[in-house]
């Protein structure tokens, strides 16, 4: 295969890891936002409580309501460490995703290596060639 054929490819697969690495913060943003809202809800509740208030309505999530009226710290606890997981989780598409740009990186290295000493493995035969003629 050609070089600019197997450079192209890479530029296809790196495009694709970056277009990955996009969708996999979306995702894990959108989770670690719906924590932060559960979390900022259970906050508001104790806010509304100390000032004699009943507590707002939950937010409309999608998600069960996390409020348990046994034992909201708890839950906020549980709320914070599925927090941390999804930003552990962010981290690690970050970081998969740099090892595999810098292996992308790499390999082009090397296909522009082989073709330059391929070009000049030609180049050397030609002027041989060239030289037996005369």
């Amino acid at each position: 295969m050609d070089a600019t054929v197997q450079l192209h490819h890479l530029d296809l697969q790196t495009i694709e890891n970056l277009r990955k690495l996009q969708m996999r913060l979306t995702n894990g943003l959108r989770s670690y936002d719906q924590q932060l809202a559960r979390i900022a809800y259970l906050e508001s509740c104790d806010d509304f409580e100390v000032a004699g208030l009943s507590p707002p309505a939950p937010p409309d999530d999608g998600v069960s309501n996390p409020v348990d009226p046994v034992s909201p710290l708890s839950i906020k606890a549980n709320l914070e460490v599925a927090q941390a997981k999804v930003l552990v989780a962010l981290k690690k598409s970050v970081f998969d995703t740099s090892n595999n740009l810098r292996t992308d990186h790499q390999r082009r290295d090397v296909i522009i290596a082989q073709s330059k000493e391929r070009k000049e493995f030609l180049e050397e035969e030609l002027l041989l060639e060239e030289i037996e003629e005369v």
